[in-house]
């Protein structure tokens, strides 16, 4: 195998590698973080059209942390001495 073959084929095994991680982020992660954020938000606003200020203020503070964490997690990465950076 001559070096053009295998850094073309290289190249398609890693772009191959990248979609497959980034379509199991998608449906296993984010989809089910984002699936919890929604529905305290519509708790939320459910809760306000029925005009039960207590239990739509618990909802949007919910929401306010899921969607925090759910920030939080996708700019920080672990950097192996258990430390976060954000």
């Amino acid at each position: 195998m001559s070096a053009r073959q295998l850094l073309l084929f290289g190249g398609i095994a890693l772009a191959i590698l990248g979609m497959t991680y980034g379509l199991w982020y998608a449906v296993f992660v984010e989809h089910q973080a984002l699936d919890g954020i929604g529905m305290s938000l519509t708790s939320g606003f459910q809760a306000a059209a029925q005009r039960n200020p207590g239990d739509a203020e618990r909802a949007l503070l919910q929401y306010r942390r899921q969607s925090i964490t759910t920030i939080a997690k996708s700019m920080c990465t672990d950097t192996g001495s258990g430390s976060r950076c954000c």
